[in-house]
């Protein structure tokens, strides 16, 4: 809305996103710009800097504070670019972020600059809009509108939008019968509305209407009219470049297969979290869906559909072949079959449980006890794959049972909360290799699988920076010769992350049964520790299970460690193509598939994350072809080779990190002739 009121009247209302100062009215061609805020104040004076309080009172709301240029009236025209050049930096140092002596609105700080051209010349508008643009790079982002007459193209401004740097187009569908509604008929408003939703790149387009019959010479709708007719007919399309504007907490959208939804409400009540919605907002989520969700989440989603459907968004080839492929496996039952997994995982763990438990209370043999927490661990490592099972699809007849066998196998049994597993995993799923947004990457002060960790990244999902600091260098520098040793006691971070995680102020479903679990654990396993004869053999029988377990650990890194690597947040449209660059499969016989818990098919268990691990070797060879069609990596080595090529990765970086004089040009350099992430 334009300024005509008192704003102290407007910001509590809340109904309101956006103000529009209007207007500058006389700029370019070397004259004195000047604002005429239609007697409201008395620029000449410096009468208008008093309403610096109210745009901060406005911003503080939310609210978005513009500067209006142009109008109907007035004396402005754009000779070159190099004057668009001057007019821009005036906009900058007067209302925007610069700095000037004679700022007319005072020291308030306006978001943007809206487009009000309704006179001049049709040139160099485009070359006002790049140069203002630019200036977002210099700290707080300078935003783009433009008020365009409805027949499109606009006479003024209509080469300027074609540029996709304006965030929002009000479209004036008032003042223009060809375009605009005319006593019940809706056509040519609505002829008009699709061409701009079409071809104006990235924009968010709106309805532009006068308040009141007297607000313009005609285009009026009545309320009744505009809820019945007008809204129904132009709310059934979204360009993708509107999807995106919705990216963000508070304003949620995600696009399946074509269908736009608003799961902003609901984004803290996903079972998966926040955190996969929040990665992948604003794009079109139809690949993580199908992969993440059985055929019987679809009907939820109807109650979170907008209206809108996606008409300008392509397919690729790789992802047609994917979803066919995904609804060929569904089709032959693969899902729903689990074979006797659980089964024979749950009597392995029994076992293995019973038999340390006996060695440590009826022998005082020390070689025992030290094969007792090697089986301890071995138990570990299976119960681990269960609880990953569990978390991925239903193993149980019921969900009931199925939560029951979480918090058993993973609190209960491990010590480590299966909160805090959906947690990361779901995010790590999502974000596979992303430096700054998968957690399973972010391993520093210790760790850095890539030289672009030197430069001190922000952690998106734990929300602050990645240090690194001459601690981190230090480390670093040697991470290949520490990695097994810090293996054998990554189980301890474990530890610390669900302690870290349960007691603080971060959401946590199931909080209390979680800390339940993680009590039950430290109740038994002190216990257990307890009843060996003297201390030496406790710590070592601790570390002998735990140094079991680091062979778990090294698994997990070389699935990913030397695979691709990248900087920000994953695209749902090129899911597919992600998950095979960012994972790595460890070849074996299918004899120790039990051993590797399904997970040395890496790639297969990332692209259909629900599929039993029995399936997962009889969906390899359909996987690799996908990826030889359409000239995807698919990566397999031994468990050898795979550690040979982590430990190199490693070492590549450490060897990086070592050079303080000037790591930035050679890690660059290095990983321009060296890509390995």
């Amino acid at each position: 809305m334009e300024m005509r009121v008192p704003w102290q009247r407007l910001v509590p209302q809340g109904n309101y996103d956006f103000v529009n100062i209007a207007f500058l009215p006389t700029f370019g061609n070397g004259q004195t710009p000047m604002i005429n805020l239609a007697g409201h104040c008395d620029p000449y004076s410096n009468g208008c800097v008093g309403l610096s309080s109210d745009i901060k009172s406005c911003q503080a709301k939310g609210i978005k504070v513009m500067l209006s240029i142009g109008g109907g009236a007035g004396s402005y025209y754009l000779t070159s670019a190099e004057d668009a050049r001057q007019v821009a930096t005036y906009l900058w140092n007067n209302f925007l972020g610069g700095q000037s002596s004679s700022r007319p609105l005072g020291d308030a700080i306006l978001d943007g600059i809206d487009f009000d051209i309704e006179g001049g010349t049709n040139q160099h508008w485009d070359d006002l809009a790049s140069y203002l643009s630019a200036y977002s790079k210099s700290g707080k982002k300078v935003y783009l509108t433009a008020a365009p007459q409805c027949p499109f193209p606009d006479a003024w401004v209509g080469g300027a939008l074609k540029t996709g740097l304006f965030d929002y187009v009000w479209v004036q569908f008032y003042n223009n019968p060809p375009c605009q509604y005319t006593s019940g008929d809706v056509s040519n408003l609505e002829d008009a509305w699709k061409q701009w939703t079409s071809d104006i790149p990235g924009a968010k387009i709106f309805l532009g209407l006068p308040a009141a019959p007297e607000a313009a010479g005609s285009g009026f709708i009545p309320v009744t009219d505009l809820t019945s007719k007008v809204l129904p007919a132009i709310k059934g399309s979204a360009k993708y470049g509107e999807l995106q504007k919705h990216n963000k907490a508070g304003d949620l959208w995600i696009a399946i297969q074509g269908k736009v939804y608003n799961v902003t409400d609901w984004a803290k009540e996903h079972p998966g979290g926040d955190i996969p919605l929040l990665n992948l907002a604003g794009q079109d989520v139809t690949d993580a869906f199908i992969a993440f969700h059985p055929g019987t989440a679809w009907k939820y989603l109807d109650k979170f559909f907008n209206g809108y459907h996606l008409k300008d968004f392509q397919v690729s080839e790789v992802s047609k072949d994917y979803r066919r492929l995904a609804s060929e496996f569904s089709k032959s039952g693969l899902f729903e079959k689990k074979g006797h997994v659980v089964v024979l995982s749950l009597c392995s763990v029994v076992l293995m449980l019973v038999a340390c438990v006996y060695g440590v209370l009826c022998s005082n043999n020390f070689w025992v006890h030290m094969i007792c927490g090697g089986l301890l661990g071995f138990s570990w490592i299976q119960v681990a794959y269960l609880g990953h099972d569990s978390g991925h699809y239903q193993i149980m007849t019921t969900r009931g049972y199925n939560k029951f066998v979480q918090i058993l196998t993973g609190n209960c049994l491990t010590g480590i909360s299966i909160a805090w597993w959906k947690w990361t995993h779901n995010a790590h799923h999502i974000a596979c290799n992303s430096l700054d947004h998968d957690p399973d990457l972010q391993h520093l002060p210790v760790f850095a699988v890539s030289s672009r960790l030197f430069h001190s990244i922000t952690s998106c999902f734990y929300e602050r920076k990645l240090t690194f600091d001459p601690l981190s260098r230090f480390l670093v520098s040697y991470q290949h010769l520490t990695f097994y040793p810090v293996m054998c006691v990554a189980r301890v971070n474990l530890f610390l992350q669900t302690f870290l995680l349960l007691f603080s102020k971060r959401k946590v479903p199931d909080r209390a049964l979680n800390i339940f679990g993680i009590l039950v654990f430290w109740t038994w396993f002190p216990l257990l520790v307890s009843c060996l004869p003297n201390w030496t053999e406790r710590v070592l029988f601790v570390l002998a299970s735990f140094i079991v377990t680091a062979i778990q650990h090294i698994q997990f890194c070389l699935n990913h460690f030397s695979a691709n690597v990248y900087v920000g947040p994953p695209k749902g449209n090129d899911w597919f193509e992600k998950q095979t660059s960012g994972t790595l499969d460890i070849s074996c016989s299918s004899w120790m598939d039990w051993f590797h818990g399904g997970l040395q098919f890496q790639l297969e268990h990332h692209l259909f994350p629900r599929l039993p691990r029995c399936q997962l070797r009889k969906v390899s060879p359909f996987v690799i072809e996908l990826c030889k069609k359409h000239n995807l990596p698919y990566r397999s080595m031994s468990f050898f080779d795979a550690n040979v090529t982590t430990i190199k990765t490693l070492r590549a970086a450490a060897l990086q990190a070592r050079d303080l004089t000037n790591p930035v040009p050679r890690n660059l350099l290095w990983e321009a002739v060296n890509t390995h992430g």
